[in-house]
C-alpha cells in the first residue's frame, strides 16, 4: 500500500519558541536584504526589534500570528500596535515576511503556511494583508507569482515617513 504524502504541519508559536524565531528570522533578514527584498539590515539590533513583535503577538498583546511549520519555516503577520479605537486601520494586518528554508523551497510550503495565516488573521477580524514585494533582486518574478499564487494583488509604490527622523516640508 503506499503511503499517501503528508502536508506539513502548520503550529502556532508559542513564547518559548522565542530562540527559534530568532534563528528563522535572522535567516530571513540576511536573504531578504541579500536580495535586494528589504533595506532591513540584518543585524541584533534590527532582529530584537521584529522580537518585541514576536512577544507581542505570541502573548496576546497585540493582534498578530506567528506560525511554524517545522524549525524550517516562518510566518509573521498582524496588527503594528496600532491604538484599538481606530477600527479603520487595526484592520489592516502587516506582513511582517515568510521565510522558508533554502532547502524547503520549491515544496508547496509558502503556500500552505501563507494560506493558514489567512485564515487566521481572518477569524481575527483582519480585512486585509498589506505587504511589499521590493523590485530588486534576480527572483523578483518569482516572489511576484508566489504572493499572487494565493491571491495578493500587485500594488503600485509604498511610501513610508518616519516622522521622528524627518523634518515636515
Amino acid at each position: 500500500m503506499a503511503k499517501k504524502n503528508k502536508q506539513p504541519k502548520v503550529r502556532h508559536a508559542k513564547p518559548g519558541d522565542r530562540n527559534l524565531f530568532k534563528k528563522l528570522w535572522m535567516e530571513y533578514l540576511i536573504s531578504s536584504h541579500e536580495s535586494g527584498d528589504s533595506e532591513v539590515i540584518p543585524n541584533e539590533n534590527n532582529l530584537e526589534k521584529f522580537c518585541i513583535m514576536f512577544d507581542l503577538y505570541t502573548s496576546k498583546d497585540v493582534e498578530g500570528i506567528v506560525l511554524f511549520v517545522g524549525d524550517y519555516a516562518v510566518l509573521m503577520w498582524g496588527s503594528i500596535g496600532v491604538l484599538p479605537f481606530d477600527a479603520k486601520v487595526s484592520q489592516r494586518a502587516m506582513g511582517w515576511g515568510t521565510y522558508i528554508k533554502p532547502s524547503y523551497q520549491g515544496k508547496g510550503i509558502s503556500k500552505i503556511i501563507r494560506r493558514a495565516g489567512i485564515e487566521e488573521l481572518k477569524k481575527m477580524g483582519f480585512q486585509c494583508i498589506f505587504g511589499e514585494v521590493k523590485h530588486k533582486g534576480n527572483d523578483f518574478e518569482k516572489r511576484c507569482k508566489s504572493a499572487e499564487s494565493i491571491g495578493f494583488k500587485p500594488y503600485a509604490t509604498t511610501y513610508i515617513m518616519y516622522l521622528e527622523d524627518e523634518e515636515i516640508k
